[in-house]
């Protein structure tokens, strides 16, 4: 049996529950957004953080399918299907890496402040 299926379950959870906590905490979970937090309050007031908080919660999500769909097929079809959805995860994840803050977070600036 490959560890393949395995990995996808483990990230798949810890995703979960991310996708959790940002849901349940909405705006006030942008705080825990990398590179978000080392704003000052001042520069954070001017960002939806409600619609980014949403839009993080919403990519949690997508990872955690993936990574459960690749559970599921590595068991039952075979293990290549668990190694293809954790890459494909890899490739949504460094779709929205980016090393500028300011470029990260531009689309939830707000136009009123």
């Amino acid at each position: 049996m490959s560890a393949w299926p395995f990995a996808c379950l483990i990230v798949a959870c810890i995703f979960a529950v991310l996708w959790y906590f940002f849901s349940l905490l909405k705006g006030k979970a942008a705080i825990f957004i990398s590179g978000f937090n080392s704003f000052s309050k001042e520069k954070r007031e001017k960002y939806d953080m409600d619609r980014m908080v949403k839009d993080q919660a919403d990519s949690f999500a997508l990872w955690t399918v993936v990574l459960f769909a690749g559970f599921i097929l590595g068991l039952t079809v075979h293990a290549f299907c668990s190694a293809f959805l954790f890459v494909t995860w890899v490739l949504l994840f460094f779709k929205d890496v980016h090393l500028d803050a300011d470029e990260a977070f531009e689309k939830y600036r707000r136009e009123d402040k």
